[in-house]
């Protein structure tokens, strides 16, 4: 056990790290049609984007509180480890699971996307690809899953981003996220 004087960094550090990690990954092999957690990052170029992913995440770490570079490095390659740990198989469509929830303004992949932007002053490009996967996330038997993809067909994902994310047309990330949306329907 270390005592530390809070645990916000650490609790922070886990949501951007484990459940963003998490969520990406699943997002990404559903979009590629992957079953599992461990098969998606078995591919190297969904490997390269979940890394993409938390790098992004982490630089919202490092600069928000007191962890190296080297040491947060480390964290993700211990996380990215347990994912591709063979005796757990967690399917894609597990994880994904509740899109609304996940793509809420507070939450995993939304959240250090726009405090990327914040803190890093650039565009996150591989958090806005995730939450363009997440957006596009169509399994029929997740009813969040159902719902999105109805709001989307009614309103647009413009309007579904507002509602969901309370990421507004105006905001930068909205733009980079349509952007991902287009590139990766192609």
């Amino acid at each position: 056990m270390t005592r530390v004087p809070s645990l916000d960094p650490f609790i922070e550090r886990k949501l951007f790290t484990v459940n963003t990690g998490h969520a990406v990954t699943a997002y990404f092999g559903y979009h590629f049609g992957y079953h599992t957690i461990k098969e998606t990052l078995e591919d190297e170029a969904v490997l390269a984007l979940v890394k993409g992913a938390l790098k992004e995440s982490g630089q919202v770490i490092t600069s928000k509180f007191d962890f190296s570079e080297a040491e947060h490095e480390k964290y993700i390659d211990k996380i990215l480890g347990r994912f591709l740990n063979p005796y757990l198989s967690d399917e894609v469509t597990r994880v994904a699971r509740g899109p609304l929830r996940k793509l809420g303004q507070h939450d995993r992949l939304v959240r250090p996307a726009r405090l990327y932007y914040e803190l890093v002053h650039e565009e996150p490009t591989h958090l806005a690809k995730a939450i363009a996967a997440a957006l596009l996330y169509d399994y029929k038997e997740d009813e969040e899953a159902v719902k999105l993809q109805a709001m989307i067909e009614a309103d647009g994902y413009e309007k579904t981003l507002e509602v969901v994310s309370h990421l507004h047309d105006s905001d930068s990330l909205t733009k980079s996220v349509l952007s991902q949306v287009d590139a990766l329907k192609k």
